[in-house]
């Protein structure tokens, strides 16, 4: 499949969420992470997914674009989740996911006042095939130091 063709797809997914009511996105969300948050009370707020990073090798700044961060509020938490669409198969999603994740997680960090402490909360990331995939449910990065 062309890279055209993947952004088109990239686009119309964007669009359907961006356009559902919060409801439906809930909806979505419960569904898809098995979770039960109110249709009616919960607060959706569409995150921004572009993020500016620096190239090691050529210091050029570059964007880097994932497809949807939600966050939802329902009184008492606040929970960020990150969908990624893909196509077909991609053996490096999972670096992907890992690396949109912490760009993700690293806009929203949190430090103490006094400087000495730092949290930051990584969002519950799943991918969306458009085509059955043969890739397994689960899928680890494995860090090592």
């Amino acid at each position: 499949m062309s890279r055209r063709t993947a952004q088109l797809f990239d686009l119309m997914f964007k669009s359907i969420i961006k356009d559902a009511s919060s409801s439906a996105i809930v909806h979505l969300i419960n569904g898809i992470y098995k979770k039960n948050y109110p249709l009616d009370t919960t607060l959706v707020k569409i995150e921004p997914t572009e993020f500016i990073k620096e190239n090691p090798k050529s210091g050029k700044l570059e964007k880097i674009v994932s497809d949807i961060v939600i966050t939802l509020f329902d009184g008492e938490s606040k929970d960020t989740y990150f969908m990624e669409a893909q196509i077909s198969d991609d053996i490096e999603i999972a670096l992907r996911i890992f690396n949109y994740s912490m760009y993700i997680a690293l806009e929203r960090k949190e430090v103490s006042d006094d400087g000495s402490y730092m949290q930051i909360n990584m969002p519950s990331p799943v991918v969306i095939y458009w085509e059955a995939s043969k890739t397994k449910d689960v899928v680890s990065v494995k860090i090592i130091s």
